[in-house]
């Protein structure tokens, strides 16, 4: 009998990991595997533990463990989640963030074919909490149930994995024991700036771990009313371009010039254009016009402002949600 280790981290989102929690009591285990949650409470505010001994008392069939981690960031909670999981011996590791929701299926789907596969990550697809849409018709902009990926399971070497939606193996730790000096853990320097879980999987896959998308094994994320503005889309999109820039810089190869480069001048080159246009239709109801072009934009900013001024911003500092 394997056991995996579902992780969730949360901070300062009580109503929403009320219902993350929920869904991950009602996950069916794959066959031949046991199941154990770890909630990792990040901070002193303490809302958590009392959700976690009720799901212990209604579901006995599923392992529960609450950890609190009082030092903020989200990559010390995730090495928190992380040396639990190893505490329980869990031979596979998930993370789920405490702003989504898991189908049932979700990791009987998921190790479908894994024998050979170290890490394995799907999509997520926004949703629209009832009675959090903003004025304009946020759901139609961000929700994206409808959204169609494409459904085979092609291995990326150098795909981008996060922590949204992901299972690995413990292997790909290095794990002896819990105290052994080379166990991969989440840089505990990008506390609050984000970009750790990439920069874990891209470690984990360069120390020789095999990688493969499940397009068609996706998690719902709840969208609140703060993420459904312009600005929100612009500055989370400038944080993912600082943190590419800095994975770049750390990789110190002259290749990186050649493809990046260009695709960081077209993108400030051709978004303001699009946004003008999209600003000019927004009132005739043309929403999603443009919208790429603004994440193109602030991606373009936040990969230059990065790799000229090592600038980058600090999102994670406080949290979104409720």
């Amino acid at each position: 009998m394997q056991l995996i280790a579902v992780i969730v981290c949360t901070r300062g989102r009580p109503w929403m990991f009320k219902q993350c929690l929920e869904s991950l009591c009602n996950l069916t285990a794959p066959p031949g595997h046991a199941l154990d949650i770890i909630v990792v409470e990040n901070g002193m505010i303490d809302y958590a533990s009392e959700l976690v001994i009720k799901a212990k008392n209604e579901f006995p069939a599923k392992g529960f463990h609450y950890v609190n981690q009082p030092s903020l960031g989200i990559p010390q909670a995730r090495n928190a989640g992380l040396l639990k999981a190893i505490e329980v011996d869990a031979n596979w590791m998930g993370f789920i963030d405490d702003d989504e929701i898991a189908p049932d299926s979700w990791l009987v789907e998921m190790l479908k074919g894994s024998e050979n596969i170290d890490i394995l990550s799907g999509p997520v697809l926004k949703w629209v909490i009832p009675g959090e849409a903003a004025d304009i018709d946020s759901a139609y902009i961000f929700s994206e149930l409808k959204k169609k990926y494409k459904p085979t399971d092609e291995k990326m070497a150098n795909r981008s994995v996060a922590t949204n939606n992901v299972l690995f193996k413990r292997n790909i730790l290095g794990v002896v024991d819990s105290r052994g000096p080379d166990i991969l853990l989440f840089n505990e320097d990008l506390r609050f700036c984000g970009g750790e879980d990439t920069e874990f999987f891209k470690r984990a896959i360069q120390g020789g771990g095999t990688y493969a998308r499940r397009n068609g094994v996706f998690l719902v994320e709840m969208q609140s009313k703060s993420r459904q503005t312009l600005s929100w889309i612009f500055m989370r999109s400038w944080q993912t371009g600082a943190a590419a820039a800095r994975e770049k810089l750390k990789s110190a190869r002259p290749v990186y010039i050649t493809f990046v480069i260009p695709k960081v001048v077209s993108r400030m080159l051709l978004s303001p254009l699009s946004i003008f246009v999209f600003l000019k239709l927004f009132s005739c109801g043309v929403y999603r016009f443009g919208l790429r072009r603004l994440k193109g934009m602030g991606w373009a900013l936040g990969f230059v402002a990065y790799w000229i001024f090592r600038f980058s911003p600090e999102p994670y500092r406080e949290t979104d949600g409720f």
